[in-house]
């Protein structure tokens, strides 16, 4: 549902059509007494339009999908990036998930989401600068894409970017093994990249396989599905720790060995987002 001040805010929008009913529905009517008003705002581009104060639900917006570079911040999936961008002043929108999470959006890109019986704060920015550091300006909005809609998504995921190519042998021991186990996997993910968009689709389910997906830090796929190493005690040094660190998690803990050698970042299958360097969780949303 997107809450307007007043009707006026809805006009001049490129990405919105605003379709309106011949009279107001009460808000809880709309809610709760017609089941029609459900099936009518299905299918994740139309929302219902209410109007604030108490003024009702007054038609439906059919919002269009921008480009990831487009917009307001980054969505918190693909699929919305027609409605905050549409969001501006006076307005706010309120979507669900598949699974049950509530988010609200508000023009300046701030989300806040309620799962699992608490709210959090999302702010995919903090994400792009973190990641700034190691990833070049034409894959950084891609790369946050992919994370945030397997985020949202709640599919678990380790993305891991090589500080170095020449140490992905030490990240990933069997990357250029001709019996590597996930070889046809393996072998076709080199070909994606994050800048394209339909590679960012293939390369969320390459990402949902089991293992870490290895990335360059020009945004391509180097390796995936793959496992990763144990830092050796020279490399441990080198990144300035005296010994290794053990997580309750398998995949927190693969987030950390890789952190010595490069920028790891988890994605719990809850949908909390953590960045790990040099051993240290530097960031975490959620």
């Amino acid at each position: 549902m997107i809450i307007v001040k007043q009707r006026t805010n809805l006009q001049g929008k490129a990405s919105l059509d605003f379709l309106k009913f011949s009279e107001p529905l009460a808000l809880t009517r709309a809610l709760f007494e017609e089941k029609w008003v459900r099936a009518l705002a299905s299918g994740g581009h139309v929302y219902l339009v209410g109007l604030g104060h108490d003024n009702g639900v007054i038609g439906v917006a059919v919002t269009r999908e921008t480009d990831v570079s487009e917009g307001q911040l980054f969505p918190p999936h693909r699929n919305l990036s027609g409605l905050t961008s549409s969001l501006g002043p006076g307005m706010m929108a309120l979507t669900m998930s598949e699974s049950g999470d509530l988010y609200v959006l508000l023009p300046n890109g701030v989300t806040f989401v309620k799962s699992q019986g608490r709210w959090r704060y999302l702010n995919f920015n903090l994400l792009n600068v973190a990641l700034s550091g190691c990833v070049q300006s034409s894959a950084l909005p891609g790369l946050v894409r992919v994370i945030a809609d397997m985020s949202y998504d709640r599919r678990g995921a380790l993305f891991v970017v090589c500080d170095d190519r020449s140490a992905i042998k030490r990240v990933v021991p069997d990357h250029a093994s001709s019996d590597r186990i996930n070889k046809p996997v393996r072998t076709f993910a080199r070909c994606l990249k994050v800048s394209d968009a339909s590679h960012r689709l293939v390369l969320g389910n390459v990402a949902a396989i089991d293992g870490a997906v290895i990335l360059s830090g020009s945004g391509e796929v180097l390796d995936a599905a793959c496992m990763i190493a144990t830092p050796s005690e020279t490399d441990l040094a080198s990144a300035g720790l005296a010994r290794l660190s053990s997580h309750a998690g398998a995949r927190t803990t693969a987030a950390w060995n890789a952190s010595v050698l490069g920028t790891a970042v988890k994605v719990s299958e809850d949908g909390p987002i953590s960045v790990f360097e040099k051993g240290c969780r530097v960031l975490q949303i959620g």
